[in-house]
């Protein structure tokens, strides 16, 4: 306990009084945020207690005179990125400057460094084009800006009407692709050539400054993901583009929460840089658009993100409609190696 009567702890998921009390701090420290997708407590229960197949998330609660006044997590990803942990920080709005957020800060980083994490990735929310204190914080802290993601919404009801102009405009420059699809498993025969995508989907995005290396993908991999989101109640829908010669060159995946019918997000699009040209960013979104309307009917808005200076990306996502409505700065710190002996 600090000076300032402010505890920190560690809690298993399992503690439901302790996980409860991290989610309701969570919630309500997000005033700032505008896109709706903090869980509801059902929801998040179920995603932290069942066990990921590569990922670990470290809970920490702060309580100041005996109330819970801050929660922050650690996670981190298994084979790719052994460097790395994923640092969130929360404290409620009338306990900041209080040196809350500082305590949970400082053993979130001690840690991660026992998890033998040294680079920290952290987010942060301000307005498009604004500053917030979570900016101020994170610099004050030592972490640097990364890369930017600007955080978008669209509204599929009040633009579907651009659709067919879109299939019109997409029909020309197809270069003999054609777009499939499926749903939360994937096709057998689909299976390798997906992994192949996944596996270059982190070395072709633009990601700035942070140093998030590409992942590896095999089918056992992909199934046991499938297996994860089945498990924590999350549906999918994927399109791929398919060249003439059979191969999978792009797609796009929307995922949502059974506990959040009306909403889903875009969880990564891709073209091959040597199949652009051919508008199938374009192709592939406005089918995925589609889609959603025909599988989930009850889905009214489809969320997405994609960093600032992917003007390609941008242009996709500005012909379909989509406003921007936060940004998203990724804070990264890197801590020295512990002494030796």
């Amino acid at each position: 306990m600090s000076g300032d009567g402010i505890q920190v702890l560690g809690f298993p998921v399992t503690s439901t009084p302790f996980l409860h009390a991290w989610w309701h701090v969570a919630l309500w420290s997000r005033e700032h945020v505008r896109l709706d997708t903090f869980p509801a407590w059902p929801d998040a229960q179920r995603h932290w207690t069942t066990p990921h197949p590569d990922r670990e998330q470290h809970h920490l609660l702060a309580r100041r005179d005996g109330e819970p006044v801050g929660a922050a997590s650690v996670s981190t990803v298994g084979r790719d990125n052994p460097h790395l942990a994923f640092l969130e920080v929360y404290c409620l709005p009338g306990s900041r400057r209080l040196g809350v957020g500082t305590a949970l800060l400082r053993e979130a980083e001690h840690l991660a460094l026992g998890l033998g994490r040294r680079t920290l990735l952290a987010e942060t929310i301000a307005p498009p084009g604004q500053e917030s204190p979570g900016l101020a914080f994170a610099g004050a802290h030592g972490y640097r800006r990364a890369g930017l993601e600007e955080k978008k919404s669209v509204d599929l009801a009040a633009t579907e009407h651009l659709w067919d102009d879109v299939d019109a405009e997409v029909a020309g420059p197809s270069g003999g692709h054609d777009v499939l699809w499926w749903g939360d498993t994937t096709p057998e025969d689909q299976v390798e050539r997906v992994c192949a995508l996944y596996t270059r989907f982190l070395g072709e995005i633009p990601l700035g400054d942070v140093d998030l290396r590409p992942e590896t993908w095999d089918a056992e991999r992909l199934r046991a993901a499938e297996a994860h989101q089945a498990a924590v109640g999350r549906q999918r829908l994927l399109v791929a583009a398919r060249a003439p010669d059979g191969s999978l060159v792009g797609y796009s995946e929307a995922v949502r929460a059974l506990a959040a019918p009306h909403r889903c997000g875009i969880s990564g699009t891709l073209v091959l840089p040597e199949h652009r040209g051919h508008a199938l960013g374009l192709a592939l979104k406005v089918r995925l658009h589609r889609l959603v309307r025909e599988q989930w009917p009850d889905c009214a808005t489809v969320l997405t993100g994609n960093a600032g200076g992917n003007a390609a990306m941008n242009a996709v996502n500005d012909r379909l409609g989509y406003v921007a409505v936060e940004d998203g700065h990724e804070l990264q710190k890197v801590l020295p190696a512990p002494p030796s002996g």
